[in-house]
């Protein structure tokens, strides 16, 4: 809303329309307790597949507030495309590419398909 208010025009939020495209929901989720932990549990753990549990935890927790806001503002002008993946996957996991490929053919994207035609290009 920032970049907007430094135009000169006024925009209404029903004049913006947001396609977001997400890298897959992960089941990762933080399990243990964590009363215990101090800064380097939290910041590196590399006997945990979440490596580094603090920056998983801001970048998920970043991602779902910033859908929650979009969704509120923009109502039926804001989609999201985010399949749900259901195994962690490193970012150097570049074995798993066929896997992430039968994810991504088989997702429905008739939901999708209908935001395009119905609402995103209107």
């Amino acid at each position: 809303m920032y970049t907007l208010s430094k135009f000169n025009h006024s925009y209404d939020l029903k004049q913006i329309k947001l396609l977001s495209i997400g890298t897959g929901d992960s089941p990762e989720r933080i399990t243990k307790k964590t009363d215990n932990w101090g800064v380097f549990q939290w910041s590196f753990h590399p006997l945990s597949k979440m490596k580094s549990p603090l920056l998983s935890l801001l970048m998920d927790g970043m991602t779902d507030l910033e859908n929650i806001y979009c969704t509120e503002l923009l109502k039926s002008n804001y989609f999201r495309v985010n399949p749900k993946v259901s195994k962690f996957i490193e970012m150097d996991s570049y074995k798993l590419i066929p896997y992430l490929k039968l994810i991504a053919g088989t997702y429905d994207l008739s939901l999708l398909y209908s935001y395009i035609e119905n609402i995103y290009l209107k």
